[in-house]
C-alpha cells in the first residue's frame, strides 16, 4: 500500500459517516523558463466542491484499479458480496477558477480579472484506487475558462499537511509546460441547498 491508497482508504471509511468536502489547487509556471527581464505570471487555480459519495466497483484484494464503478449512497457495512467494494471517492459538483495571464507578458494581470465569480468552471471529480496508485480524474461538465478534463496518478502524500500531490498533469490552456495539483478533503458533511 503506497502512501496515497492509504490515504483513500482511510477517507472511504470516513465517507461512511460524513460526507468530505474536496479543495484543488493547481499551479502551472510561465511556458519559457529563462526569459528576460519583464512580469512572467504562471497560472494558478482554485476550486472546492461539497457532498462526496463513495463509489462501488469490482476490485481484487488490496487496493486496485476500479472497474465499473458507480456512486454509493451511503458507507460501506462491511465486505458486500460478490466482491463489490468502495473503490474511490466521487464529488459531483466541483468549481474552479483560473487566474487571469493577462494579454501583457510585460506588466501584471489587471487585479480586476483575478479569479472571476463568473467565471466559474464546474466539474466531476473521481478519486479511485489504480493499482498502488490513487488515479484523478477531472470530468468538466460545464467549462468557462478551458476544457481541462484530467487524468493522473499519484502515490505520495505531503504527511506534514496530509493532501495527494499529483505532479506532471496536462497543462490549462495552450502553453506547453506541465501543471501540478494539490487534492484537500476535509470531513464537513453533507451540504443542502434550498
Amino acid at each position: 500500500m503506497s502512501p496515497a491508497t492509504g490515504f483513500l482508504t482511510e477517507w472511504i471509511r470516513m465517507a461512511g459517516v460524513r460526507a468530505p468536502s474536496i479543495t484543488l489547487t493547481i499551479a502551472q509556471r510561465w511556458p519559457v523558463a529563462g526569459t528576460g527581464p519583464g512580469f512572467r505570471p504562471g497560472l494558478t487555480g482554485y476550486g472546492w466542491g461539497t457532498n462526496g459519495t463513495i463509489m462501488e466497483g469490482l476490485r481484487g484484494p488490496g487496493p486496485g484499479p476500479a472497474q465499473g464503478g458507480h456512486p454509493h449512497p451511503g458507507g460501506p457495512s462491511g465486505p458486500p458480496p460478490g466482491g463489490v467494494v468502495p473503490v474511490g471517492l466521487l464529488f459531483r459538483d466541483v468549481r474552479l477558477w483560473f487566474s487571469n495571464r493577462g494579454q501583457s507578458p510585460l506588466s501584471p494581470p489587471d487585479f480586476g480579472q483575478q479569479f472571476l465569480a463568473a467565471a466559474q468552471d464546474r466539474a466531476w471529480v473521481e478519486l479511485t484506487f489504480a493499482g498502488d496508485a490513487v488515479q484523478l480524474q477531472v470530468q468538466y461538465q460545464h467549462a468557462v475558462a478551458w476544457d481541462y478534463n484530467v487524468t493522473a496518478t499519484t502515490t505520495q502524500v505531503d504527511q506534514p499537511s496530509q493532501q495527494l500531490l499529483f505532479s506532471d498533469l496536462p497543462p490549462a490552456g495552450a502553453d506547453p509546460v506541465r501543471a501540478f495539483m494539490i487534492v484537500s478533503l476535509a470531513d464537513t458533511g453533507r451540504f443542502g441547498g434550498l
